[in-house]
């Protein structure tokens, strides 16, 4: 997978596709991340590359053990707690369209600005925050749960 493509762009491309040349699209476009088996190891390996980080970085940013972040990478174990995700996306210093698409890879609620909580973390990654320690300083000066 050498290019990720934004939402953004995929639509742009996508509503001057035809629908019966939509197979050009597919295999330009729409067959990255979701045709691997781990679409989430798939867009997460790829973004590490993209932002030339290493994993024991990552893990430490996003306060998670080593082994336990390679093993939710690479879908050995499995988690139903968003905000392990979320710390994730933020050792890897995603931004906002970024975070979106891992959440959707493992099936969780993407971040949205009606909702108080989503509203401060997004908040943040417009700024360029990414420090779990700082978020959650913000999270509770605005009433919300830090992120567990």
């Amino acid at each position: 997978m050498d290019q990720v493509y934004t939402d953004e762009e995929c639509m742009s491309v996508l509503s001057k596709t035809n629908p019966e040349n939509a197979a050009e699209y597919i295999g330009k476009y729409a067959s990255d991340i979701f045709s691997f088996d781990n679409p989430f190891a798939a867009y997460m390996y790829s973004m590490k590359d993209k932002k030339k980080f290493v994993w024991t970085d990552v893990f430490n940013k996003a306060d998670i053990s080593g082994s336990y972040g390679f093993k939710l990478i690479d879908g050995y174990k499995r988690t139903n707690k968003r905000d392990t995700i979320l710390r994730l996306c933020l050792g890897l210093e995603l931004d906002y369209q970024e975070t979106c698409r891992v959440l959707s890879t493992v099936d969780m609620a993407r971040l949205r600005p009606v909702h108080p909580r989503d509203a401060v973390i997004i908040s943040a990654i417009l700024k360029h925050i990414y420090d779990i320690d700082k978020i959650n300083e913000l999270l509770i000066l605005n009433n919300q749960k830090p992120l567990g």
